[in-house]
């Protein structure tokens, strides 16, 4: 059986396809294999199906949705698949690595561990395996809701993710040939995206392709300047720099072309930003609230944007349960913590600290 959420939404048990029915009891079912083993609320299908004025019916349109799901699993899946109705919703009840994202989101989480751990050899084929497997966008011609668009937009950052780390482990094992024909078709789809531009250039001057390398950053800095009003940051201009070297007499020091420039993080690397104050070591009083702060937030899983915004007079703490909140998260966001200071109550100059390009 495989369930099969990237590209076309489609289930085969047995080499037989299930049918799923009409696009909105498709995109119940789409809600219910991305979780898997989940149980999704109602008034969460209805938030997807009709999110901006659901319809009178809404609930009981989404029941029959799912009874059809649940009878057309009854017919086909022998037990390997079922619709739980369960209080205030329904789980589907399933081995989770029959969801073709959820098995290759594994293989890139195995993958990460094993570069941060320097186990390069291990990590290629299970990068190798997302990157071929990975067919298409999460729900391609499905029309999508506020959940599903995020999930969507996760999943296209854990595929740009994969296609990065293996083409930073084929450059550090001095195949450039292999990085330039991974990210040549990956990079023309975000010219606007610096780290993937600086890999494409890294691999191409590597592979002594200069002049592609210089048409790669007039590509980029045309798209930055067109799109987001900036200039390339500082790793793009040294490796232009560096290719343009032989041209200009120098010796472009490409002594070691494979090597990230300075300052530029590398996938996988375990690098980490903290820019979280000290917490107090006698947080009391709030712990109802810093409770469900935290349940909305974790509630929605890590593949979700929540904010949080904390309201109150100067003085009234809020700052301080905030860090307390940002503190017991930040296992779960383990490449950076942010924390800014506006000074919204005091004198002295708004913080300058900002995020590098």
């Amino acid at each position: 059986m495989e369930i099969k959420v990237l590209g076309d939404l489609t289930v085969r048990i047995g080499g037989a396809k299930l049918p799923l029915g009409t696009p909105k009891q498709q995109m119940v079912f789409a809600m219910l294999a991305v979780d898997i083993g989940r149980l999704v609320t109602v008034d969460e299908l209805v938030d997807e199906l009709w999110p901006a004025e659901p319809p009178r019916s809404a609930v009981p349109n989404v029941r029959t949705y799912a009874a059809n799901l649940r009878r057309a699993c009854e017919n086909a899946a022998g037990g390997e698949l079922a619709i739980v109705r369960e209080q205030g919703g329904y789980r589907l009840s399933g081995a989770r690595d029959t969801v073709d994202l959820i098995r290759l989101a594994a293989r890139l989480s195995r993958a990460r561990i094993l570069s941060r751990e320097e186990n390069s050899a291990a990590a290629v084929p299970l990068l190798a395996e997302v990157v071929e497997s990975w067919h298409g966008s999460l729900l391609t011609g499905l029309p999508v809701g506020p959940a599903l668009a995020a999930r969507r937009e996760a999943a296209e950052r854990e595929r740009g993710e994969a296609y990065e780390l293996l083409a930073d482990l084929h450059l550090r094992a001095g195949r450039p040939d292999l990085a330039v024909a991974l990210l040549r078709p990956y990079a023309a789809r975000c010219y606007t995206r610096e780290y993937v531009q600086t890999l494409l250039m890294r691999a191409l001057i590597a592979a002594d392709d200069l002049e592609g390398a210089v048409a790669v950053y007039h590509a980029t800095r045309a798209a930055l300047a067109e799109q987001l009003d900036v200039q390339p940051g500082q790793q793009l201009d040294q490796l232009y720099r560096l290719a343009l070297g032989p041209r200009h007499g120098r010796s472009g020091r490409r002594t070691n072309p494979t090597a990230a420039p300075v300052g530029c993080p590398t996938p996988g690397s375990g690098r980490t930003v903290n820019w979280l104050p000290r917490a107090v070591s006698d947080f009391i009083g709030r712990d109802d609230v810093a409770a469900k702060l935290l349940q909305n937030i974790r509630i929605r899983g890590r593949h979700t944007s929540v904010v949080q915004v904390i309201d109150g007079m100067a003085g009234c703490g809020k700052t301080t349960l905030a860090v307390h909140l940002a503190k017991k998260l930040a296992p779960d966001y383990p490449d950076a913590q942010l924390f800014i200071d506006l000074r919204g109550h005091g004198d002295a100059a708004p913080s300058s600290r900002r995020p590098s390009s």
